[in-house]
């Protein structure tokens, strides 16, 4: 029961957490929009959505290195763990000076 409790609980704060980073998040748009110009909120509406979509750009490298990486160091190849490093590092570094 002690587990389930402390699951629950863990629930609970996460969920409270998120709804208020989420009225957080609301009033600061009201204030963004309250400032900008109908133009200027345009702007930054398309800011947002192009920093949005530009998280994709590495196409997944980043998630696929945070999975196998722990694998390959627990397994022992650290050669392949090492290349594998090296490997998204420079994926990122690439797409990063896009």
């Amino acid at each position: 029961m002690d587990e389930r409790r402390r699951i629950v609980g863990g629930m609970i704060i996460y969920t409270s957490t998120t709804y208020l980073s989420q009225a957080i998040n609301v009033l600061r748009n009201l204030a963004i929009a309250r400032y900008l110009e109908p133009l200027g909120l345009s702007i930054l509406g398309k800011a947002q959505l192009l920093f949005d979509y530009s998280q994709f750009t590495n196409l997944g490298a980043t998630f696929a290195f945070d999975v196998r990486y722990p694998l390959l160091v627990g397994e022992g190849k650290r050669h392949a763990a090492v290349s594998l490093r090296a490997t998204a590092l420079l994926l990122n570094i690439v797409v990063a000076s896009r």
